[in-house]
C-alpha cells in the first residue's frame, strides 16, 4: 500500500512510524507517534533491551539492530529515571561482539553507570509458565525478566529469514531461550530443537511467559532476499523505524511496509489466534509519518503446515480406541506423520511411531485415523 497514513482502526492497537534517513530522528518520531510511550512505564524500573545482534555485522548490512535506534531507547528510559538498563544478546558462538557491531559506547554512556551490555548465554534462567503454549507448557528463560521491577524493550531488525519469512518484534524473541536446554548435539549452540518442534509455535511460545512491554523495529536498512545472517541477503535502504506496545501490531505494520503478504509469517497468525493481538493492519491505528511500501522478496520456503488438531484429544490404544488427527498444508509436498514424545526440560524429541512416511499430498486438508 502506498503513501500510507493516519490508517484509523477502532481498537486499542497503535503503531508509531517515523520515516527519516536519520535513525535517531525516526526512532524518536515513531515512538512518539504511537502514543503508547509512557515514561510512568520504565521509571524506577530496571529495563532490559533486546536488540537482534546476531552476528558481528554493521546496521547498514541488514543484519543487526542500529545502535542509534536502540540509544533513543536508552535515553527515553534515562530522562524517564529508570534505575538501570541491561541491553542483552545471547552470544553463543564465542565472545560477546557488542563491539563489532556499534554497541560498546554504551558501557560508558551513562555516568552514573546504569547501563550494562549483558551476554545472556550465562545469565541465570528460569522455568517459566506459557500459559496456553501451543507446543512448550514452560520455557527456560532469563531469570531478569520475572524480576521485580523488570521492564522488557524488544528492538529488533526488518529482514526476511529463510525459515520463519520474516525477522521483526515476534521473531526477534527467539534468541532469549538459553541454548543449554534447546540445543541439539549435532547444533551445540543454537536452539535447535525448538525449531523441529516447529519454530513458528516455539516464537509464540516464547512470548507468552512476559512478552515485551514495548517494541521497536529498525527498518532504516533491512535484509531483503533471504537471512538472517550477512552473506545470505541483501541490504536494502528502507528508512523506516515502527513502534508500539503491541508487538504483533508492530510485525503486522512492519510486514505491510515490506509489501508482503499479511499471512506471510505463521507465528504472527497463530499469536493472533490467541487473541493477544490484532489478526489484521486494519485493525491498527497506523500513526506518525507516511510511508510507501518497499517491495521486498518473499524467501523460498516449503509446504507450511497447519498447527495439527486430534478428535478425541485423549485415547487409549490398549482398550481399542482410536482419533482422528488433522492438518493442512498450503503447498504441495511430502508429509511425514508420527507419534512423539517430548518434554519441556528435554531437547530430545523421541518417535514413538511413525504413521505415515513422506507420502505425496497436495495443498489443503488431510485426515488420518
Amino acid at each position: 500500500m502506498d503513501g500510507v497514513q493516519g490508517q484509523a482502526a477502532d481498537t486499542a492497537y497503535r503503531v508509531g512510524v517515523g520515516n527519516d534517513s536519520n535513525p535517531c530522528a525516526a526512532a524518536l518520531r515513531a515512538v512518539e507517534g504511537c502514543t503508547d510511550w509512557d515514561p510512568a512505564q520504565v521509571a524506577g524500573k530496571r529495563v532490559i533491551i533486546k536488540p537482534n545482534l546476531v552476528a558481528g555485522a554493521v546496521p547498514e548490512s541488514g543484519v543487526t539492530t542500529d545502535p542509534e535506534i536502540v540509544r533513543v531507547i536508552v535515553d527515553k528510559c534515562l530522562e524517564a529515571d529508570a534505575a538501570h538498563i541491561r541491553i542483552v544478546e545471547a552470544f553463543v558462538l564465542g565472545d560477546p561482539i557488542f563491539d563489532a557491531t556499534g554497541y560498546e559506547f554504551f558501557a560508558t554512556y551513562d555516568p552514573l553507570g546504569r547501563i550494562s551490555l549483558v551476554n545472556l548465554a550465562h545469565a541465570p534462567v528460569v522455568p517459566a509458565p506459557a500459559p496456553g503454549g501451543l507446543t512448550y507448557p514452560r520455557i527456560y528463560l532469563p531469570q531478569m525478566l520475572f524480576e521485580p521491577g523488570a521492564d522488557f524493550i524488544s528492538a529488533a531488525k526488518l529482514k526476511v529469514h529463510e525459515l520463519t519469512q520474516v525477522t521483526l518484534s515476534m521473531k526477534n524473541l527467539f534468541g532469549l531461550p538459553t541454548p543449554a536446554v534447546y540445543a541439539v548435539p549435532e547444533y551445540p549452540t543454537g536452539r535447535h530443537s525448538m525449531h523441529r518442534r516447529s519454530v513458528h509455535q516455539s516464537i509464540v511460545d516464547i512470548s507468552l511467559p512476559g512478552p515485551p512491554d514495548f517494541a521497536i523495529v529498525d527498518g532504516i536498512w533491512g535484509l531483503d532476499v533471504n537471512g538472517p545472517l550477512p552473506g545470505m541477503g541483501m541490504p536494502k535502504r528502507v528508512d523506516l523505524v515502527m513502534a508500539g506496545r503491541n508487538p504483533l501490531a508492530v510485525d503486522l505494520v512492519c510486514v505491510q511496509a515490506m509489501g508482503l503478504e499479511p499471512g506471510i509469517a505463521g507465528h504472527l497468525a497463530y499469536r493472533a489466534a490467541l487473541g493477544i493481538g490484532p489478526s489484521t493492519v486494519a485493525e491498527v491505528d497506523v500513526l506518525g509519518d507516511p510511508f510507501d511500501s518497499v517491495q521486498f522478496t518473499p524467501p523460498e520456503r516449503g509446504p507450511a503446515v497447519g498447527y495439527p488438531w486430534a478428535w478425541p484429544t485423549w485415547v487409549n490404544p490398549g482398550s481399542g480406541t482410536g482419533t482422528w488427527r488433522t492438518h493442512t498444508i498450503d503447498l504441495p509436498g511430502a508429509v511425514d506423520v508420527g507419534i512423539t514424545r517430548v518434554a519441556s526440560t528435554s531437547a530430545a524429541v523421541q518417535t514413538i511411531r511413525r504413521l505415515q512416511s513422506w507420502v505425496p499430498r497436495d495443498p489443503g486438508r488431510h485426515w488420518l485415523h
